[in-house]
């Protein structure tokens, strides 16, 4: 009853703050206070949606943020996990997604998500959930290629998630599986996700968001992390869309490794690292064992695979056994890929085939193709130019303002054109709408793929 005094007392001082433009909102942790974004939009920065994955909790499943009475201004966007690595100078992503904030802290304690809302009036308005990529590896969620300005204005909320990366997030070992009493271990980065998605469908209708139509979409490792969660049974009646660009579908080359496998691997790090024990590798800094982990893929497997696995809880089959088994969410889906993608050949085949089971599964599902090569790579390096890993993701968000490039009218305008098809999906689980050209599921019958470019060159 205190507590629940000390809250309307905050909720009541912040009053004047609201009505300069900025929204207090009561989460079941306490309340929040947004920022201003743009003139008709306003972001909640670095909500705790778990507590600190720190110390004891390393490699264990999220738990409750722990709650605060005093109105928390967010303001300030939450650190990003340790990565594995960081992009080298010089290379295309380090290039092309360089940082354009003032400050990025790194750190353990990564569980923050941050949510965009229009201002005014908010009534059950459809929900997006972004899964940022890196391979598992890197990635933060608060990169300005991320922010929702653009999409907010065509009448959706975005929520933005930050997750445990590379080694504090998909570490296996048999003692972490004893420890929590579960078939595997691994995939905490994944546990996070369904934890962001859990406090979403508890918290987001504060924030004007409908809880029961929420969009789960995801590029790269995020696409791996949507089709992870579309097919696990922890999931059930947390998601009611899914758009997987570049890294979803049938056979993919993002796929989860077998349990031996990377509980192997687990004890490997283990003993690389001289720990006779779980709760001694806890001690050991994180960055300290990113590095470790490095060492050991060269020298044993030549990359590193902390990655998604079949821990029997999480994930207990793999993408395409779940498809045969039609264990997938029965939700309308989007799936794709860029022209010059990671692997095309492999990610085109796996849109595609994904595309005609579900859709014979009765889950409408539609494909398309990003082919607008970038404009400006040869301007900064010879042979970069192309629609390359990556290169939709501003269209879908808007935020080509974000980069360097020497866009023209029609990247503008076909950024507008994804927006749309994107956010009528989320809206209504098909993404056509007045004035969009037609865009029908890929099936046997009509093998209809959208293609994504500028027509004037």
């Amino acid at each position: 009853m205190v507590r629940q005094l000390v809250i309307l007392l905050a909720l009541l001082l912040a009053t004047g703050v609201a009505a300069r433009g900025q929204t207090v909102v009561n989460t079941e942790s306490g309340p929040v206070q947004s920022v201003t974004s743009s003139a008709e939009c306003e972001v909640f920065r670095g909500i705790p949606y778990a507590a600190p994955p720190v110390g004891e909790l390393r490699w264990r499943a999220p738990q409750p943020a722990t709650p605060w009475d005093t109105v928390r201004l967010c303001s300030d966007w939450g650190p990003m996990c340790y990565p594995m690595m960081w992009a080298r100078r010089g290379n295309f992503y380090a290039m092309e997604y360089r940082d354009t904030t003032a400050h990025v802290r790194v750190s353990e304690d990564c569980l923050y998500l941050n949510i965009w809302i229009p201002k005014g009036e908010r009534q059950r308005l459809p929900v997006m959930v972004w899964i940022h990529g890196g391979a598992f590896w890197s990635g933060r969620a608060s990169a300005r290629e991320f922010w929702g300005d653009s999409l907010v204005a065509h009448g959706v909320i975005l929520v933005t998630v930050g997750y445990r990366l590379a080694t504090a997030g998909f570490m296996a070992h048999p003692d972490l599986a004893r420890e929590a009493g579960t078939p595997g271990s691994g995939n905490y980065g994944l546990m996070d996700q369904i934890a962001a998605l859990r406090w979403v469908r508890r918290n987001i209708a504060a924030f004007g968001g409908d809880s029961t139509n929420v969009t789960l979409f995801g590029e790269s490792a995020g696409a791996g992390s949507v089709q992870a969660l579309v097919s696990s049974p922890l999931c059930k009646g947390l998601i009611d869309k899914a758009i997987m660009q570049s890294g979803g579908g049938y056979r993919n080359i993002i796929f989860p490794v077998g349990r031996r496998w990377s509980q192997n691997f687990g004890k490997s790090l283990m003993k690389y690292a001289r720990c006779p024990s779980i709760d001694s590798l806890r001690r050991v800094p994180i960055m300290t064992l990113n590095s470790l982990v490095l060492k050991l893929s060269r020298r044993h497997l030549k990359i590193p695979f902390v990655w998604p696995t079949i821990d029997g809880q999480v994930i207990t089959e793999s993408f395409g056994e779940a498809t045969r088994r039609k264990h997938v969410l029965p939700i309308p889906y989007m799936i794709g890929y860029n022209r010059n993608d990671l692997v095309k050949p492999v990610m085109r085949r796996a849109a595609r085939k994904w595309a005609l089971m579900e859709n014979a599964a009765g889950n409408p599902t539609w494909v398309y193709c990003f082919d607008r090569g970038l404009p400006g790579d040869k301007m900064k390096k010879p042979g970069n130019s192309g629609a390359r890993h990556t290169a939709e993701i501003r269209y879908v968000f808007g935020t080509l303002a974000s980069s360097w490039r020497p866009w023209r009218k029609g990247d503008w305008q076909l950024s507008q054109l994804m927006i749309r098809y994107w956010t009528n999906f989320a809206k209504t689980g098909n993404p056509n709408g007045e004035g969009l050209p037609q865009w029908r599921p890929y099936t046997h019958d009509d093998k209809c793929e959208k293609h994504f470019d500028i027509t004037e060159k």
